[in-house]
């Protein structure tokens, strides 16, 4: 690939459909977008003992989260160093340390391999220092794990941009969890980011659940280099006090819609809510959704909140499932015109593009030399 096969993002309008459907795009995009950005993990709030462990995936590498003995999260390739064998599953506690299924090589909470059954039959020198677990970059924002498998991302505070700052007191890490929805998804990864950073689309797709407590007027949209924010100011919180106590200014009045590169979607509510979306492909085609919900709720509140939160999800899943239908098909030959409200888009798909055709760019040059 050569960076001209990549179409430029245009402020007018958004990608092409072939961005969306082509698997040669969808490898590119592996390699040059999901393994050199921040990929949101974890809700660390769910780790707190030593031992705790989270085994997940970033694109196809397996990672673990996990607390050594000093309470330090880390972050491993989840591999075993002797024949690649995943060692960990799922979440919960692996004790003192992290033992391979497979021939049970071991290693101790920070990664050092520890033990190797039947040592002394091996023909030669193990360099056991050198067979440690392979460490990987993470980075923790409130309570959310981020990691970049390429290590040479810029600093997730760069990612985050000004906005995040705005979330401040929304005291995240004081917020209970509510709901996790992880589930796979019908459509390519993209059109379900460009729906999640949309707000032309809140009065026709969710007149009930969210558009009728939304302001007429106020919203603004803002941009920085991997982030994107919508402000819309709420009915009834105009004065900044009957919301959640201790919100502070624009999160007081109205919702703060953050985009966050490439495939994280933040929305702070002025009654005190928080709702994280990470969307990961697992195909060109497929895509895993991980939503969380966040609040300073009480226990009736907190009860109903996984049948709001899966209402307001089943109304995106229906319009982005007609929009992916649409979008392989050969009559849709170009996309119209873009809306102010869909700024974010524009943005995301700028830094998607610049990032492929770097991305193409340099492995050319390594190919011609």
């Amino acid at each position: 690939m050569r960076p001209e096969d990549f179409p430029d993002a245009s402020p007018t309008t958004f990608l092409p459909p072939h961005m969306y459907v082509d698997a040669w795009v969808y490898d590119a995009e592996q390699r040059h977008v999901f393994a050199k950005s921040w990929q949101l993990v974890a809700d660390v709030g769910q780790l707190t003992a030593p031992g705790d462990y989270l085994a997940d995936t970033i694109g196809t590498q397996p990672i673990i989260i996990v607390r050594d003995k000093q309470l330090r999260l880390r972050c491993f390739a989840n591999v075993c160093r002797h024949r690649g064998c995943t060692l960990l599953e799922g979440r919960g506690n692996a004790g003192r340390g992290l033992v391979c299924p497979y021939h049970q090589w071991s290693y101790s909470l920070n990664g050092d391999l520890v033990g190797v059954p039947f040592r002394g039959e091996f023909e030669f020198d193990l360099d056991v220092a050198g067979l440690g677990l392979i460490e990987l970059r993470m980075a923790v924002w409130e309570r959310f794990a981020f990691v970049d498998l390429s290590g040479s991302a810029p600093p997730l505070a760069d990612y985050l941009g000004e906005f995040a700052a705005e979330l401040s007191s929304h005291n995240i890490e004081g917020m209970r969890a509510l709901n996790v929805i992880d589930e796979e998804l019908e459509g390519n990864w993209k059109v379900h980011v460009d729906n999640a950073f949309c707000a032309y689309h809140f009065a026709m797709v969710h007149p009930q659940t969210l558009y009728a407590a939304q302001s007429r007027t106020g919203l603004t949209v803002e941009l920085a280099e991997f982030a994107g924010c919508s402000y819309i100011p709420w009915k009834g919180y105009e004065d900044g006090t009957a919301g959640y106590a201790g919100l502070t200014g624009r999160a007081a009045t109205g919702s703060l819609n953050i985009s966050l590169f490439p495939n994280v979607f933040l929305g702070a509510l002025p009654s005190g809510r928080l709702t994280v979306l990470a969307w990961t492909p697992t195909s060109v085609e497929r895509t895993r959704l991980r939503a969380w919900s966040f609040g300073h709720a009480t226990d009736e509140e907190a009860a109903a909140e996984p049948a709001r939160q899966r209402r307001v999800l089943a109304e995106d899943f229906e319009v982005v499932r007609r929009t992916w239908q649409g979008m392989r098909s050969p009559l849709y030959r170009r996309p119209g015109p873009r809306h102010y409200r869909e700024l974010r888009i524009y943005n995301f798909h700028r830094m998607l593009v610049k990032m492929l055709k770097d991305g193409a760019g340099a492995a050319t040059r390594q190919h011609s030399g």
